[in-house]
């Protein structure tokens, strides 16, 4: 997948975590943000953290959200 704004880097470990997190049985939102950042190892700063999300800074004047949980997915589909 090619973006505008993501590096290749950054979209193989999007696709990587969402991998992952799809295996983990776990409903604790808290464990699963911490092996998103975790696993994500991404170079933004966390600004946040959302709904079943984690938010970063790709200072650039835009922010990046990535799900932390199936729902968090589904969340942000339909914020698009």
């Amino acid at each position: 997948m090619v973006s505008a704004i993501l590096r290749d880097k950054d979209i193989k470990s999007i696709n990587l975590w969402i991998t992952k997190m799809k295996q983990y049985k776990t409903k604790n939102t808290g464990w699963m943000t911490k092996a998103a950042v975790r696993t994500l190892k991404l170079d933004y700063k966390v600004i946040g953290y959302g709904y079943e999300r984690v938010t970063y800074d790709l200072q650039n004047g835009y922010v990046l959200k990535v799900a932390t949980s199936e729902l968090g997915l589904k969340v942000i589909k339909m914020n698009l």
